[in-house]
């Protein structure tokens, strides 16, 4: 290495490295050495000669104020750096300078680096209210154990949906049941709102239908009800915008008017009927005080009558009179004044006839007792002869009560009224049965005529015969009422008898040709055909008989053409008796199934799934056989049910069992419905349901209404799945969002980012977000690959830059050694100044001993060989030599050698002459590509 000459350097020469080196040489201990620092920071045109002052001069006071107030961007970032290294590495920073710092800066990324580290309470408070970022503060509530700040954090948190989040992060807890109870309260006070909108929609709408009453004072108590309704509602005003509570209060007022308006008639209506009512209870009152004053006199009057108390006539008349003059001058409307005088006036009649009440009494009694001893009546022939005596007696009661002017004692009437209603009891059913034969017998007598009118005379005369009977059941009046009717028929019925033979034998004649007809021409259908052979049999039963003579002979005639007219129908009925008979065989199958089924049902073993299948097969296939002879039917019946009963009540049974099974799946289906763990009660309800499919059928009756029921609970659980998926996912759309933004911003910051810090805080930024992304579930896997993919950009990027950064320490380092320098002006050399220490100690080393070329040239061998480097080829055997040499060391030594190393040992070789040039330009291109 060729030297210079050995000079000084001062702090304002011109040549950068020289004012470094001056800086560097500066003692901190003297007051004025520290101001001229300032002055070179504040002042000097070299970026490098500022960094180097302030790193020298090292104040957390002096990086701060440069951050904020140098002139030079990068020295303010550089400031910035070297502040933020000291607040997340030094522990000599006091409270008041952090506080200083984060007052000013407005770097919210460096500030979560912060928040994740810090632990003073005041630095964190500023540092929670700086930090704007939801996402960060739940990650610090979630890491942090310090109660207090999870408080403060989640006093400013009014994020619902953040809220959320961290109640499913957090364990639980006394902070997570906190946290818990303000989502609820928000959540409750979100829904504040609409919930006050609804019910003052509602109360203004029932307000408006007040309209449409018709009664006004109904109208007031409902509208003074809805006002209450309306007051309380009111005090929840403050959870509207003030637009919002103006219009209602507007429509509301808008709506007062309209009923005010309205019912203004109605009001006045309404007050004058109030006035009415007032004057119709005061003449209420007076009447019913007149009628109470009557009511004592006439009491004391009927006492003195059958109780044989003194009674001062005078004062009674005085009395009554005092009434009259009581009626006069009450309010009471003239008709009802008009019946009080009468009643005075009859009570004044009863006050002079006084002895003849009394004979009334006694007559009263006589006449209770006359009808006491008589027997009720209990059949018709009873009634017609005691009714009319019962009748009788009411006659006499009314009399008797007409003379004692209706003031009989209470004992006597009660008497009257209950021997009465006995007797009104016990006619009452035999009157009304009375009744039904008059009713009856008026019937017969029309179809009495009408048998006549139709030739009907055989039946005619059975019904006379009969009537003759039933009239004998009815009361006088209702035989008064009928008997002309009667004796006109009767009558006709005699003349019939003489006429019977002159009339019937002409019609069984026509009866007899008619048959004969049909013979001839018979019906198509067999049936109609057999039904009408049945008709004329009837008519000709129904004739009578004919002339003696030929009675006997029209019979046997007749009896003959129904035998010829029914032949047809034979055939038709021998053919169905063969059908009965096969639908006899398939009924006979049927038993012979149920018996074999029946025997099934009683195995171990019983599917009564098939069972029931089969039974309800062969229960349709009995029905669907068709008709069989009444006779086979009545055989095989019993048989049948025999078979089936025991089986109808196995599968009844079954049912019943399989819906108490079902209707215990029901019930633990409803207790899903209280808990709170959707998903799991419905992974419940699907092992409920898989349970329900491997029950049976629950019977006709009970399977649908139990199935709808056990339905219905499966819907409004997957109803209650389905809104929570909802949310899930709008809220899985918002963090989608919320970190395809976060990896935006990263991949823009990456994009820009130079410095390997700067790279560094990038990838922890990242691996912050890829650990939140899988945490989420379920997995974003697109924004996951995208986050991993910018971890491998940053990753790629840090490690390039690191080659660069040890790339560049040895094309400094070959920077040094290929310049004219000394150990004198060495820190002037901005190479030597940007060497780590260890290098910059090897260079010092190096110029402090003395030169030893061979030992060099044998290491550039050495490094060529380490390197895999081809050397000149002059140097060939030496290369050789030095190969084997190496060999040897290693197989001695067992340890591997780097050319780092062997680099060392070179430049401990002494300083660089000219003539061993050419050995550097053979070692740089071994460490610089």
């Amino acid at each position: 290495m060729i030297f210079s000459k050995l000079f000084k350097a001062k702090w304002q020469h011109k040549d950068a490295n020289v004012r470094i080196q001056a800086i560097q040489e500066f003692d901190l201990d003297e007051q004025n050495n520290i101001d001229i620092i300032r002055q070179i920071i504040a002042n000097d045109s070299s970026e490098l000669v500022c960094r180097a002052a302030l790193l020298k001069l090292n104040e957390f006071e002096q990086f701060r104020s440069t951050a904020f107030e140098h002139n030079k961007l990068n020295i303010r970032q550089f400031a910035h750096e070297r502040l933020q290294l000291q607040i997340l590495n030094s522990a000599t920073i006091t409270v008041e300078q952090k506080l200083s710092y984060l007052e000013q800066c407005e770097k919210t990324s460096f500030f979560e680096s912060w928040l994740m580290v810090e632990h003073e309470h005041q630095i964190l408070q500023a540092l929670i209210a700086k930090v704007n970022k939801p996402h960060m503060l739940t990650q610090f509530i979630v890491k942090t154990d310090n109660i207090d700040l999870q408080h403060e954090i989640l006093t400013g948190i009014e994020d619902i949906n953040l809220l959320e989040k961290l109640s499913r992060k957090l364990k639980d807890g006394k902070f997570k049941t906190e946290l818990v109870n303000k989502l609820n309260n928000l959540l409750a006070l979100a829904a504040k709102p609409e919930k006050i909108r609804k019910q003052l929609q509602l109360l203004l709408s029932k307000l408006l239908a007040l309209k449409d009453l018709q009664d006004f004072a109904d109208m007031q108590a409902r509208k003074r009800s809805l006002e209450e309704e309306w007051q309380a509602v009111v005090t929840d005003f403050v959870h509207l915008s003030a637009e919002e509570k103006q219009q209602y209060l507007d429509k509301h007022e808008h709506i007062q008017q309209q009923l005010k308006k309205h019912f203004g008639q109605r009001e006045e209506a309404y007050l004058h009927q109030q006035f009415i009512n007032e004057q119709t209870a005061k003449e209420q009152a007076e009447k019913a005080e007149i009628k109470a004053e009557i009511a004592l006199i006439s009491q004391q009057i009927s006492e003195a009558v059958f109780e044989n108390t003194e009674l001062d006539e005078f004062k009674v008349s005085q009395h009554l009179d005092n009434i009259n003059k009581q009626i006069e001058s009450s309010t009471v409307a003239d008709t009802e004044k008009d019946s009080l005088y009468k009643q005075v006036k009859s009570l004044h009649k009863k006050l002079n006839q006084l002895p003849e009440v009394a004979e009334c009494v006694s007559s009263a009694t006589s006449l209770i007792s006359k009808l006491s001893t008589l027997a009720i009546p209990e059949t018709i022939e009873e009634l017609n002869l005691r009714k009319p005596v019962f009748e009788q007696w009411q006659q006499q009661w009314h009399q008797i009560n007409d003379l004692a002017n209706d003031v009989l004692p209470q004992s006597i009437i009660c008497a009257r009224d209950e021997l009465q209603a006995s007797w009104t009891k016990a006619l009452k059913p035999l009157v009304k049965q009375q009744h039904v034969a008059f009713e009856h017998f008026r019937k017969k007598v029309s179809e009495l005529k009408r048998l006549m009118a139709n030739g009907k005379y055989k039946s005619a005369f059975g019904l006379h015969k009969k009537l003759t009977y039933l009239i004998k059941d009815l009361s006088a009046s209702q035989q008064q009422k009928i008997v002309a009717d009667f004796e006109s028929v009767t009558s006709k019925i005699t003349e019939l008898h003489e006429l019977e033979a002159f009339i019937v034998t002409p019609r069984k004649q026509e009866v007899l040709a008619e048959i004969k007809a049909l013979i001839e021409q018979p019906l198509d259908n067999p049936m109609a055909q057999a039904e009408q052979v049945k008709t004329f049999r009837k008519h000709w039963n129904a004739l009578g008989h004919a002339d003696e003579a030929l009675d006997k002979e029209l019979n046997t005639e007749f009896n003959n053409a129904c035998e010829l007219a029914f032949a047809p129908c034979r055939a038709f009925y021998a053919e169905q008796a063969n059908i009965r008979a096969n639908h006899l065989k398939q009924k006979v199958d049927v038993i012979e199934k149920l018996d074999a089924l029946l025997i099934q049902s009683n195995a171990e073993q019983v599917n009564w799934r098939e069972i029931d299948n089969q039974l309800h097969k062969l229960l349709k296939e009995w029905r669907n056989s068709g008709e069989v002879d009444r006779t086979e039917y009545v055989k095989i019946q019993p048989k049948f049910n025999e078979l089936v009963e025991p089986l109808k009540k196995a599968i009844h049974t079954f049912h019943h069992d399989n819906a108490a099974l079902k209707q215990l799946l029901i019930n633990k289906a409803k207790l899903q419905l209280d808990n709170e763990d959707v998903f799991s009660a419905i992974n419940e309800l699907k092992s409920l349901q898989q349970k329900w499919q491997d029950i049976g059928h629950a019977g006709p009756n009970k399977e649908n209404s139990l199935w709808m029921t056990f339905r219905k609970i499966n819907d409004q659980m997957f109803a209650k799945r389905n809104d929570i998926k909802q949310q899930e996912q709008v809220q899985l759309n918002a963090r989608t969002e919320e970190f395809a933004a976060q990896l935006t911003t990263l991949n823009n910051a990456l994009n820009s980012a130079v410095e390997i810090k700067v790279q560094q805080n990038l990838l922890v930024e990242i691996e912050t977000l890829i650990s939140s992304l899988k945490d989420t579930k379920p997995l974003l896997k697109t924004l996951l690959n995208q986050a991993i993919s910018a971890e491998n950009n940053v990753k790629a990027k840090i490690k390039a830059s690191q080659i660069t950064a040890k790339q560049q320490v040895f094309v400094n380092l070959f920077n040094v050694m290929a310049e004219e320098t000394n150990e004198a002006n060495l820190t002037e050399n901005s190479y030597y100044q940007a060497l780590p220490t260890s290098w910059q100690k090897a260079i010092q080393f190096a110029l402090n001993k003395e030169a030893n070329k061979t030992l060099r040239e044998q290491l550039t061998l050495e490094l060529e060989i380490l390197a895999n480097v081809e050397s000149p080829t002059e140097f060939a055997e030496q290369r050789l030599a030095v190969q084997v040499q190496l060999l040897s060391d290693k197989m001695m030594q067992g340890e591997e050698v780097n050319v780092t190393t062997k680099l060392k040992q070179w430049l401990n070789c002494g300083p660089l002459s000219e003539e061993e040039q050419p050995l550097l330009d053979r070692v740089r291109p071994i460490f610089i590509s």
